[in-house]
């Protein structure tokens, strides 16, 4: 399930500046209008920089897990801002992946997936899926040899079953990705789980 710009509301000049903030009560219409889907469900993707923990989101979350939809929730810094004073006001603490350990509790079969590995709290993240199998980790919007030494063990080790692939293209390419990932000693089975069978399973496709 996607989020066009007519979804969501300006940035308000009395907090700091976010990427845009939802308007919950018609995102929870649009979702409750969704009827159950097989093979293929739909993913809602969360824009960053908002704490998407906080309770007033669950009547969302609670229909999306009914329905089988992937939630994808932005965790960590991000390129938005960065390098210009004062981040243009985003605040990255928002993207703390720990605002979602609360919702993956209280949703054990919501499939959660942080994009992102949650730099620089990828060891929270890391924590938090290891102690909810529903919460996901992607890989996107790192050159793949820049991955942190400590994401890269879990990943080929015991959280193999739990990382799924994305390159962030346009911003880098798939093929950069594909190569480089290639040439860091990841087991063949490993990375056949990373690249198409976790996201498979996610997404129900035999």
């Amino acid at each position: 399930m996607g989020c066009g710009n007519s979804d969501w509301t300006p940035p308000s000049s009395k907090r700091p500046r976010c990427a845009g903030v939802p308007r919950i009560p018609e995102e929870l219409h649009r979702v409750r209008q969704r009827r159950p889907v097989e093979g293929r469900p739909g993913c809602r993707r969360a824009r960053p920089h908002r704490r998407d923990g906080l309770e007033k989101h669950w009547p969302l979350y609670e229909r999306c897990q009914e329905l089988g939809l992937i939630v994808l929730f932005h965790t960590g810094t991000s390129g938005i801002g960065a390098g210009q004073p004062g981040g243009q006001g985003i605040r990255i603490d928002f993207a703390r992946p720990i605002w979602l350990d609360a919702p993956a509790a209280a949703f054990p079969d919501l499939k959660i997936i942080a994009a992102h590995f949650g730099y620089p709290w990828h060891l929270e993240l890391l924590a938090m899926a290891l102690h909810k199998t529903n919460i996901n980790i992607d890989i996107s919007g790192w050159a793949p040899r820049y991955i942190p030494t400590e994401v890269m063990r879990d990943m080929k080790g015991r959280l193999q079953d739990q990382f799924v692939f994305g390159s962030d293209y346009p911003f880098i390419q798939p093929q950069r990705c594909l190569d480089e990932l290639q040439g860091l000693d990841i087991p063949e089975l490993v990375l056949e789980k990373v690249l198409v069978g976790n996201g498979r399973r996610l997404l129900g496709i035999a």
